[in-house]
């Protein structure tokens, strides 16, 4: 009986730190994920589950794409390692993964919505090839082909992915 009570006394504390552990926050800064998220925005994001094509994620910045230091980015997982990335479809300009045009209707700027440069990678295991969904804003995968990688940046930049918005 003495067990149970304790194990009820600890189960509060112990799921509260479970859920401090798991999860974060972070704001928005920047435009370059219009009109998915504004600059402004809070965001909570899952230290946990790992992140798949589409989700959005909390990233730090893995090479000076921001002019602040330290700075956290909040961008979209277009592709994961071992993923082939094309630009562009013939005909609508948009992003090609492993053969299949990627429908993007979050994408702000739909003029170009793979961007303006053509390319042909693959993305290197344990990393992500990641975009930010108002294209003419954003500077991401597709602004460092020629870098290392072609962009991609490792898995463990990740800091999380987004769970819940909390507009500004």
């Amino acid at each position: 009986m003495r067990v149970g009570r304790l194990l009820a006394a600890l189960s509060p504390p112990v799921l509260a730190l479970a859920v401090i552990l798991s999860f974060g926050t972070g704001r928005v800064d920047h435009e370059s994920m219009r009109p998915t998220l504004e600059s402004g925005d809070a965001v909570v994001f899952d230290r946990l589950l790992p992140a798949q094509r589409g989700d959005v994620v909390v990233v730090a910045d893995p090479a000076d794409w921001s002019t602040t230091s330290d700075a956290t980015l909040v961008k979209r997982v277009i592709a994961v390692g071992g993923d082939r990335v094309v630009c562009c479809e013939v005909g609508t300009l948009r992003l090609i993964v492993n053969g299949v045009p990627v429908d993007e209707d979050y994408v702000f700027d739909t003029d170009r919505p793979g961007g303006s440069i053509p390319f042909d990678l693959t993305v290197p295991e344990s990393s992500l090839w990641l975009v930010g969904d108002n294209r003419a804003a954003s500077h991401d995968s597709r602004t460092e082909l020629s870098s290392e990688g072609g962009g991609a940046v490792p898995e463990s930049a990740v800091l999380g992915v987004v769970r819940f918005v909390v507009p500004r």
